[in-house]
């Protein structure tokens, strides 16, 4: 039994031409960016290097063909823009927590706020044992900031 692989019309467009292209998303696969990301630099009027050395019409649709070179220039350019480091912020300072990290002190915040509301309220309305529950979580949180 033999399966078939769907080729799109703009697929077979491309591999007939003469020599070798390739469109944005078998470059961006290449590249391993996001199409989006190529397309945008592509289309910016400050970075005109990005941009692919032919287009061609099918129909309506316009497809952007980079050739080998432009693969080879576009990787020279992906080495010269500066890559943020991980888990700095935008001045470059190394940041304190990673983002699983400060998603979770967000939430552990959120809590320690909520709790202290409710130990207040308790403490206002004289419910010992409601303000004594209270207390026991702010506890518990504040430990867990502190770590």
């Amino acid at each position: 039994m033999t399966t078939m692989t769907r080729v799109d019309s703009p697929t077979k467009f491309v591999r007939s031409l003469d020599g070798t292209y390739y469109m944005v998303s078998e470059l961006s696969e290449m590249l391993g960016i996001a199409q989006s990301t190529l397309r945008k630099r592509m289309h910016d009027p400050d970075t005109p290097e990005w941009q692919p050395s032919f287009t061609a019409a099918l129909g309506k649709m316009t497809i952007y063909l980079y050739t080998p070179d432009d693969v080879k220039r576009i990787r020279g350019l992906m080495k010269a823009v500066r890559q943020p480091q991980p888990f700095t912020n935008a001045v470059g300072r190394p940041a304190l927590y990673t983002p699983v990290e400060r998603k979770e002190r967000q939430r552990l915040f959120s809590q320690r706020h909520y709790w202290s509301h409710r130990l207040a309220e308790a403490l206002e309305d004289n419910k010992q044992e409601a303000a004594k529950h209270a207390k026991k979580k702010l506890d518990v949180i504040e430990r867990k900031l502190d770590k």
